[in-house]
C-alpha cells in the first residue's frame, strides 16, 4: 500500500497577491489548480531524467557502496532501481488548491535527505523553508496569470 506525504509552500509573497486578485475576480479556480498539478507533475517527472533539483542542482551520485552494488546487479539509475516512485508522481487538485507529490512514503527520505543519505529533491527547491524551484513557480503564476486575463 503507498503512503502518501505532503509539504505545504506558504510565504511566496508575489503567488500571494496573484490568488488574492484571482479570488476576487472569479469564483472557481479548478480548472487553473488542475493544469497546475499536471505541470508540476511534469516538471518533476523530467528531473529523474535531469538527475538535478528544483533548483538546477544535480543530484548527489551513489555513495560508493551503492554504486558498486548497482554495477554488480546491472541495473537502476539514480533513483529509479524499480521506477515506483517516478511512477507515483501525481496531484489533485479542487476549488481550493492543489496537492502535488509522490505516492511512495520513501520519497520523503529523498525530498529531505536522512542523516545518512544526501537530499535529492523531486518537488521543492528548497524544504526549510518549503520553496518551489524558479521553474515551477513561473509555472504556477503563468497559468494563475492566464486563467486570470483569460
Amino acid at each position: 500500500m503507498a503512503s502518501e506525504f505532503s509539504v505545504q509552500v506558504q510565504g511566496d509573497q508575489a503567488l500571494l497577491k496573484v490568488l488574492a486578485d484571482l479570488r476576487g475576480r472569479t469564483g472557481n479556480l479548478t480548472s487553473a489548480w488542475k493544469l497546475i498539478g499536471a505541470e508540476l507533475v511534469s516538471n518533476a517527472d523530467r528531473r529523474f531524467d535531469t538527475k538535478t533539483d528544483p533548483a538546477g542542482i544535480p543530484w548527489a551520485p551513489w555513495a560508493p557502496r551503492t554504486a558498486r552494488l548497482r554495477a554488480k546487479q546491472g541495473r537502476g539509475t539514480l533513483l529509479e532501481l524499480t521506477r515506483l516512485m517516478r511512477a507515483s508522481l501525481s496531484s489533485t487538485a479542487d476549488a481550493d488548491g492543489v496537492t502535488f507529490g509522490l505516492g511512495r512514503s520513501y520519497g520523503l527520505f529523498h525530498e529531505t535527505g536522512t542523516r545518512k543519505m544526501v537530499r535529492r529533491g523531486m518537488l521543492l527547491a528548497s524544504v526549510d523553508p518549503a520553496t518551489l524551484g524558479d521553474t515551477d513557480r513561473r509555472t504556477v503564476l503563468d497559468i494563475l496569470m492566464e486563467h486570470l486575463h483569460g
